[in-house]
């Protein structure tokens, strides 16, 4: 049961409350991601060779690399959740099944 079950279960609930935390970090980086595209938005009508174009372009792809990591371990997680669900429902009543049996 502790393995089957209780195992499990403390995985996903630290799983959920870590996924709370990525968001987080996920919406702070999608934030700094939009400010830097505003920015190099600003000047992006001035020479590629300006010292303003190199800087904001430069912050942009920055914070969109780092946008893209966070946002990929976040829907990482999702998407295998999502992958597998059927097979941990199924898993989780099989177990409960073989409760049932053993103690009833």
């Amino acid at each position: 049961m502790d393995f089957n079950i209780l195992t499990p279960m403390r995985q996903h609930l630290m799983n959920n409350r870590n996924l709370k935390t990525n968001l987080e970090a996920r919406r702070k980086r999608l934030f700094e991601f939009e400010a830097a595209k505003k920015a190099f938005d600003k000047v992006k009508h001035l020479a590629k060779t300006d010292k303003k174009w190199i800087t904001a372009n430069a912050t942009m792809e920055q914070a969109k690399t780092l946008f893209q990591e966070t946002d990929k371990n976040v829907f990482e997680w999702l998407y295998i959740l999502d992958e597998y669900r059927n097979d941990i429902l199924d898993s989780t009543i099989q177990t409960i099944k073989y409760l049932e049996y053993e103690f009833f």
